[in-house]
């Protein structure tokens, strides 16, 4: 397992907050398309390539439609990066399972898409089943 790929993934990132921040973000990524992105449904099976700059944009439009179509908030939050000039991997959450993006909840919600440089891994070992404790044994 990467531990480098886990470790990116736990660490900082920026949120993307507006639409037009988005936008600007997207056209960006566009502009700078490469074949060396990992795009990754999470709970699917992990790719063992990267893929085409075509793929790459084509993916960017697609889930941008999903978005426009599915999140009708003012407040953008679906997607978090490491980096907004040069990013390396790219959190994209599902309008319709966002829960608490931010972990402050305190449960884990995990993106629907990973976009990175670094081979993804199986992020099921992010999730710890939270079990709500018997109140008799609080003492």
């Amino acid at each position: 397992m990467s531990n480098e790929f886990l470790k990116a993934f736990q660490g900082k990132f920026i949120g993307i907050l507006s639409w037009q921040q988005w936008d600007e973000f997207r056209q960006q990524l566009i502009n700078t398309a490469s074949a060396d992105w990992y795009i990754h449904r999470v709970g699917e099976p992990i790719p063992e390539h990267t893929i085409s700059e075509i793929q790459f944009i084509h993916f960017l439009e697609q889930i941008d439609r999903l978005f426009h179509e599915k999140h009708q908030a003012r407040v953008f939050g679906l997607v978090y990066t490491d980096d907004l000039q040069q990013p390396t991997l790219i959190k994209l959450y599902h309008p319709k399972n966002l829960g608490a993006t931010c972990g402050s909840s305190g449960s884990r919600v995990l993106p629907g898409w990973v976009l990175s440089h670094l081979k993804p891994v199986d992020l099921s070992v992010l999730v710890v089943e939270e079990k709500r404790k018997p109140w008799w044994k609080f003492w």
